[in-house]
């Protein structure tokens, strides 16, 4: 681990107190993504712990660079098991090279803030307000991340987005899983260790099939 991330470990703490128990903040040491969390607060909002793996996001901010040219991303929808609606941010923690080398995020439960919304929208419909349907209508359109505690759920998810996408739930053909892992391929999955083989698994193909439609994208 990064000797910089040891600096970021008090924020931790500090940022949860300030906020209260509806905040969750974890720290990921992006040179391991299988086992990314080294510290975190209010875990029991995501059901995380030290050790559990990058989302989906942080995976997709790893592959595509967005650290590049951005030094956080704030106030984005993440999504958990429970059906929690969180609004999350990440700060990017970088080396003196400029090279990504952690990630602080922040994620605060809305859920009975929106429900509170809902109802007095109820009473002033009038009002400039979104609702959380809208809410999550826009979302789709933006920045969103799902909150899985293990690799087979972070690929679970992601292959069951790229079926919906190819409006495919049962017997892809060959381009459909070529795509699917080529969406896989771009959002980082297969920097995680394992990723191949539980891609495999879930798309029913072998291990070989995994490489040879990486091959073919590449």
């Amino acid at each position: 681990m990064n000797a910089k991330l040891e600096q970021y470990k008090p924020f931790v703490n500090f940022i949860a107190d300030i906020i209260g128990e509806q905040c969750e903040v974890i720290l990921h040491d992006v040179s391991d993504p299988n086992h990314s969390i080294i510290a975190m607060a209010n875990g029991h909002i995501s059901g995380r712990k030290i050790g559990d793996p990058m989302t989906d996001l942080a995976l997709r901010i790893v592959s595509e660079k967005t650290y590049l040219n951005k030094d956080y991303l704030t106030n984005y929808n993440s999504t958990v098991r429970n059906e929690k609606i969180l609004r999350s941010s990440v700060y990017f923690i970088k080396d003196d090279e400029e090279a990504l080398i952690g990630l602080l995020c922040i994620n605060v439960d809305v859920s009975q803030l929106l429900k509170v919304q809902d109802y007095m929208n109820q009473f002033f419909p009038r009002t400039s307000i979104p609702s959380s349907s809208e809410k999550k209508d826009r979302a789709e359109e933006e920045i969103t991340e799902n909150l899985e505690n293990n690799l087979t759920q972070i690929l679970s998810s992601l292959i069951e987005e790229g079926r919906m996408e190819l409006q495919h739930t049962t017997n892809m053909s060959v381009d459909d899983k070529i795509r699917i892992v080529k969406k896989l391929d771009e959002k980082g999955v297969f920097l995680l260790k394992g990723g191949v083989t539980e891609a495999a698994k879930l798309l029913e193909v072998s291990e070989p099939s995994i490489y040879r439609y990486l091959k073919q994208i590449k």
